[in-house]
């Protein structure tokens, strides 16, 4: 057996233990993106170096203008390919608003690359960081109606995030999950 394909393995075995080992899982909501296909890597960390070299996108979406609340988002990725064309690195932060929530999120990406034929590529990846989250319920109470269960109640707390996908890639065929 060639050591590409017993790194692959390996990698897959990894892959296949942080699934199996998960017994407590807990989600939160993302940011919604809808022009995604310019920065794969908000939709999985399996992308990260697939441009080839450097690729920085900054985005910024603002939902229903000029409403008091509305979700407003921005989110900057960055990400590359090594040297060797095998191992892509990157980051991505994001600041999520919506009415009284603020979410920040910062995270490392990490992909292995593996050539499966001439022009195709299957990746593993890998992102990790933290995930900041404020909600001011307090803002919520009005001097008509106060409610002493809201009154300066905030909630600020960060908490670990990760994530992981594969993505397969050719000239003319691209399918990923995350």
């Amino acid at each position: 057996m060639n050591v590409c394909k017993v790194q692959a393995l390996k990698v897959m075995g990894v892959y296949i233990s942080l699934f199996i080992a998960v017994f407590n899982v807990s989600a939160q909501q993302r940011p919604q993106y809808t022009q995604y296909m310019f920065s794969g890597l908000v939709i999985n960390p399996a992308y990260a170096g697939s441009d080839g070299p450097l690729s920085a996108t900054l985005m910024d979406r603002r939902q229903w203008r000029g409403v008091e609340g509305a979700p407003n988002t921005q989110t900057l990725t960055l990400h590359a390919l090594n040297k060797k064309k095998r191992v892509g690195l990157g980051l991505l932060v994001a600041n999520d608003k919506i009415g009284i929530h603020q979410n920040l999120t910062a995270e490392g990406v990490y992909a292995f690359h593996i050539q499966v034929g001439q022009q195709s590529f299957v990746s593993l990846g890998l992102q990790a960081g933290v995930f900041h989250v404020r909600s001011n319920y307090g803002s919520l109470v009005s001097a008509g109606n106060p409610d002493p269960k809201l009154n300066n109640y905030n909630i600020n707390r960060l908490f670990f995030d990760m994530g992981t996908g594969i993505y397969f890639r050719s000239p003319r065929f691209q399918m990923g999950i995350s």
